[in-house]
């Protein structure tokens, strides 16, 4: 791309951010060369945000200075907080530029003085400007837990600046300063270029148990609805299809198996569907109806309470039991699948 070799997603963010040129040429798989037209396209967009963009909207300017790039878009914004942002449609939107934040309640933003469960807009950390929820990050990675920091904020359109003490970080040794943080500028993620990265990294994290916070139960069923993520919505944009050709090149085989060659993608495949098909088994059959296992432990749960009872019929009041809770269960299945389509009907 632009006459540079393109190795991970970090090279081709690197180019496209120091690319300021509308049109780039770029060789596609080594064969062919295409020439791309670069525009602003919104990607993403928080549900409860600050600004009245949406998914699909073309930025076309900021301030009447028209923009191409998110290096232009930047640029437009580092020396704004409050911006006016026209799209392709015609249409407009002012807000507050920074990083957009869900204040965690009984945490140090919220003990500073912020509105707890509220989203705001940090447009500066301790002197430093802040621009999107990288800059955030990174001005946070050089803190460290007991840090005094100023914050400056824009709260339901009104900018206010709270004294915090900065916590300790679950996972890192830096400054906490306690709220859940949106992607992008304002919440806004934008893309220059047209395409949307794999998630290698957090599928590669997980399958490899990798240290991100998260509990066995959230690895189980993470695993669980992993080939079908990008139908589900569980916030991620692909599903997982396993070490596949065109996404097996984000993985390597390295330590004792590294002999094994490309054959290590073959027999990773095989373990992560058979461990999946055999997960999905397990759930499966502990579903409380005949003849599955967990039919047979509801029977035996309910008879050895119903036989302390002062009745006389056991057996009819044990059948009831199980009977009811397999219908409960048979209805909630089928309204899962298709109570949406029936009240919508």
């Amino acid at each position: 791309m632009a006459g540079q070799s393109i190795d991970d997603e970090s090279d081709l963010n690197a180019v496209l951010e120091n690319e300021s040129a509308r049109t780039v040429d770029v060789a596609v798989n080594g064969e062919r060369t295409v020439t791309v037209e670069r525009s602003l396209l919104v990607v993403a967009d928080p549900e409860d945000g600050v600004q009245d963009l949406s998914r699909g909207d073309t930025i076309t300017s900021v301030n009447g200075t028209a923009v191409h790039t998110r290096g232009d878009l930047r640029d437009q914004l580092t020396n704004r907080t409050v911006a006016t942002v026209k799209t392709a449609d015609g249409g407009t939107s002012t807000f507050p530029v920074g990083a957009l934040v869900t204040v965690v309640p009984n945490e140090p933003l919220a003990d500073g003085g912020a509105p707890g469960d509220e989203n705001v807009v940090v447009t500066h950390l301790d002197g430093e400007r802040i621009v999107s929820a990288d800059d955030l990050s990174e001005v946070l990675s050089t803190t460290e837990p007991g840090q005094a920091v100023e914050v400056r904020a824009v709260v339901d359109g009104e900018t206010e600046t709270y004294d915090v003490t900065l916590g300790e970080h679950p996972r890192e040794d830096i400054g906490y300063l306690g709220v859940q943080s949106w992607p992008g500028i304002s919440g806004i993620v934008v893309s220059d270029f047209g395409v949307r990265s794999y998630p290698s990294e957090s599928y590669l994290s997980v399958l490899g148990g990798g240290d991100d916070g998260r509990s066995f139960v959230d690895r189980m069923l993470f695993v669980l609805v992993l080939p079908i993520a990008g139908v589900a919505d569980v916030g991620l944009p692909f599903n997982f299809a396993g070490f596949t050709d065109g996404i097996d090149n984000f993985y390597h085989a390295t330590g004792p198996l590294s002999f094994l060659g490309g054959w290590i993608f073959g027999v990773a495949n095989v373990l992560f569907w058979a461990g999946w098909i055999n997960f999905n088994l397990a759930f499966f059959n502990c579903i409380p109806g005949y003849p599955l296992d967990g039919g047979h432990i509801l029977r035996s749960a309910t008879e050895a309470v119903v036989s302390r009872l002062p009745i006389e019929n056991r057996r009819h009041a044990t059948r009831m039991v199980t009977t009811t809770i397999g219908v409960t269960m048979l209805l909630s299945l089928v309204l899962m699948l298709f109570g949406q389509g029936l009240l919508v009907n």
